[in-house]
């Protein structure tokens, strides 16, 4: 269940940061591609997986825990991605 709750909230992470125009996008990868020309429905598919992995980690640890732990790895995932990105060019 928590490998679930890191998924889903990577995969969240990542639909909201290719459809940011503050930073430089590569297009490698289709889903990438398709992400970047679809910014509207990327945007609320990485919030309904930000809504799937906040309730997913309600289930697991309780309410207060649960948004604690899910706020914290929505930190630790947005910094690797930011810091990590630029470095597959």
């Amino acid at each position: 269940m928590i490998l679930l709750l890191i998924f889903t909230t990577f995969s969240g992470s990542f639909c909201l940061y290719n459809t940011s125009k503050k930073t430089v996008l590569s297009q490698k990868f289709a889903f990438e591609k398709w992400l970047q020309t679809n910014p509207k429905t990327a945007k609320n598919l990485g919030v309904i997986l930000y809504v799937i992995s906040f309730t997913i980690a309600i289930q697991i640890f309780n309410i207060t825990t649960g948004i604690l732990y899910c706020f914290l790895l929505i930190c630790i995932i947005l910094s690797l991605i930011i810091l990590l990105r630029p470095l597959i060019k």
